[in-house]
């Protein structure tokens, strides 16, 4: 059980004592001479609002201190590191290109974190074009064969993580991708939903790549 779960349970027990309490003070109430319960100002609706409020208090007391502890540990940013373009090859028939690109990343918050829906954004004088999607970068003959598609990227709290990337573009995408002066990696960081992103040379920046 994480340490939220433990406190929520906490909570819970702490609000149904409370809550039996205010019960027995009500049903204490009949056997209560009226002059006493007034004398000390302990009526079945006085009990219930008071009852209440401990509950209400202690609930919105455990949020606050979870929002404040939540927001301390995703302080913080993810490092973002590039290596581009690493290699790069053309088909023989000329109208199949790729771009291979390595990059780290480094987590320097308190929680584990993922990077979804990764993607690379194609501009032309800071105009978004399209995007396009990169592939897993190339593996050894003798290793299985990597999915088609980037998956989600975790990033574990205080840990580099490398990754190999390659961009494959033929076609509509071959032009898209000559034509745009801005090339530009990009995921969405979740928890959050925050977007995350890092440049990439031209498509044709061969000489300047390292």
């Amino acid at each position: 059980m994480t340490q939220q779960a433990r406190t929520w349970v906490v909570v819970l027990i702490v609000a149904v004592l409370l809550v039996l309490i205010a019960i027995a003070g009500i049903v204490r109430g009949p056997n209560t001479p009226l002059k006493e319960k007034a004398e000390r100002g302990t009526t079945p609706r006085t009990t219930i609002a008071l009852a209440v409020l401990g509950v209400g208090g202690t609930l919105a007391g455990v949020w606050w201190g979870q929002w404040l502890e939540d927001k301390r540990r995703r302080r913080g940013e993810v490092r973002r590191e590039v290596r581009a373009w690493v290699d790069w090859t053309t088909s023989t028939s000329g109208d199949t290109e790729t771009r291979i690109f390595d990059m780290r990343f480094f987590n320097d918050r308190d929680v584990n974190v993922a990077l979804w829906d990764v993607k690379v954004e194609c501009y032309r004088e800071a105009s978004l074009l399209d995007t396009i999607d990169p592939r897993p970068g190339p593996v050894p003959k003798h290793m299985p064969p990597p999915p088609t598609e980037v998956e989600p990227i975790d990033l574990e709290s205080r840990k580099s993580v490398y990754k190999s990337l390659q961009l494959v573009a033929e076609g509509e995408e071959l032009s898209l991708v000559k034509s745009a002066d801005q090339l530009q990696f990009v995921a969405t960081m979740m928890p959050g939903h925050e977007k995350v992103s890092k440049p990439l040379p031209a498509w044709d920046d061969l000489e300047e790549s390292t």
